[in-house]
């Protein structure tokens, strides 16, 4: 998904709404959800990780009880049981680059140039002009100057083939990596400076950089997995996250397809 943001504007000004008691909350038109909430102990529980329908888990930043909505339709996430979360209403929710959303910075043109420059010059390893490049494209790094051309003229980043979904998956890690950590420690200086100031969001950052570091270690305690299982009436795919051991995994998933499978 992708929101589209004037180029030039500071992302760090971004408006975020909190839209209703669901807790959802919009980051340049990309809805984002409260998957958190705190026990009793001060420990960040995840909502994947409890039942659905009231807890006693409470909301990280206002303190407000939470109902864990989990149905089928919406994202799993939490709701306040009274009045929505208002006090960040104008702030920057935090989530992972390239995990939670694809919430680069493009314009809508932008974005349909980028696709169309792809199909005539980046799918055929042809060089692109720089009068066909935009400042918008350059600056949200989907582009780069190839200097060993003459004359220097512009190709695909890495960054730049996720949007046309050209980026191979085993050099994925290589661009999200740095940004994950990039997040972090943009939020962790939030902090810090907020800290030293004694500023009135000081519990505000202490919580934003404490959900980042509960969703960055719940992503590096799971594994990805595919499976490819042959049966008497065909091949079953299966891709999937999971925390679980990863042979757990694959036995449940054989379990569940086996009651799919008639009998004769």
């Amino acid at each position: 998904m992708f929101g589209s943001a004037n180029p030039g504007a500071d992302t760090d000004n971004r408006k975020t709404i909190a839209a209703n008691a669901d807790c959802t909350y919009f980051n340049n038109g990309v809805a984002m959800w409260l998957k958190y909430g705190v026990n009793e102990e001060g420990i960040l529980i995840c909502i994947e990780d409890i039942t659905r329908g009231k807890t006693s888990l409470k909301c990280p930043y206002c303190q407000g009880s939470l109902t864990a909505k989990k149905g089928k339709v919406k994202e799993h996430h939490f709701a306040h049981n009274d009045q929505t979360c208002r006090p960040i209403a104008n702030r920057e929710f935090p989530t992972l680059p390239l995990y939670d959303n694809f919430n680069i910075q493009l314009s809508s043109k932008d974005l349909a140039l980028l696709k169309l420059l792809w199909r005539e010059y980046g799918a055929k390893n042809y060089p692109i002009s720089s009068c066909l490049v935009t400042s918008g494209l350059l600056k949200a790094g989907m582009l780069r100057k190839n200097v060993y051309i003459k004359p220097p003229e512009y190709e695909f980043s890495d960054l730049g083939k996720i949007p046309v979904g050209a980026l191979e998956f085993r050099q994925f890690n290589d661009v999200q990596e740095p940004l994950l950590l990039k997040k972090l420690l943009k939020l962790e200086l939030a902090f810090k400076h907020a800290e030293y100031k004694n500023a009135p969001d000081l519990a505000y950052r202490l919580t934003d950089l404490k959900l980042y570091r509960a969703q960055l270690q719940r992503i590096l305690s799971s594994s990805l997995y595919f499976l490819e299982i042959e049966t008497n009436i065909g091949t079953f795919y299966k891709i999937g996250v999971t925390t679980r051991p990863v042979v757990k995994t694959i036995q449940n998933s054989k379990l569940s397809i086996s009651l799919l499978i008639p009998h004769a």
